[in-house]
């Protein structure tokens, strides 16, 4: 039986970060047009209330990258970077489902700065973040040569 390695705060935080560079990339190729011609001709006050739905936009953008990337390939392009991956507790791969509830539950792992996760993962036997453990997966070291 083979060990299981769970990374730990820094290493996953570090993929956060790349992922989090990933994201602004994107965003900022979805931001660019639109604001482009806003600044050109400003929204009049009737317009104003597409700003939430950009607001939504962005978000579903944010949610969509990782639970599809970990859901399908179990890894996300900074998990991938650092040789991590997502997978279920019993080693089985993560799937959509898994994927977007522990994504959800970001909301409560990122309170005070992401400082609830980093306290579960360090604090949690096989390294689990709150969305982690509510979808009953896991980050572990990659295994790329399978």
């Amino acid at each position: 039986m083979e060990k299981v390695e769970y990374p730990g705060v820094l290493k996953r935080g570090a993929a956060y970060i790349i992922d989090t560079i990933v994201l602004f990339s994107l965003l900022g190729i979805l931001h660019f047009p639109i604001f482009s011609i806003w600044i050109k001709h400003p929204p009049s006050m009737d317009e104003l209330f597409a700003i939430p739905l950009i607001g939504l936009l962005y978000l579903g953008v944010y949610l969509a990258y990782f639970t599809v990337l970990e859901g399908t390939m179990g890894f996300t392009i900074g998990k991938r970077v650092l040789g991590l991956k997502v997978q279920k507790e019993n080693g089985e791969p993560c799937g959509l489902r898994e994927a977007l509830l522990r994504n959800v539950l970001r909301v409560i792992d990122g309170i005070a700065s992401y400082l609830v996760g980093a306290l579960l993962i360090a604090t949690s036997r096989k390294k689990q973040r709150f969305g982690d453990i509510v979808a009953k997966t896991v980050v572990v070291k990659g295994d790329w040569g399978k």
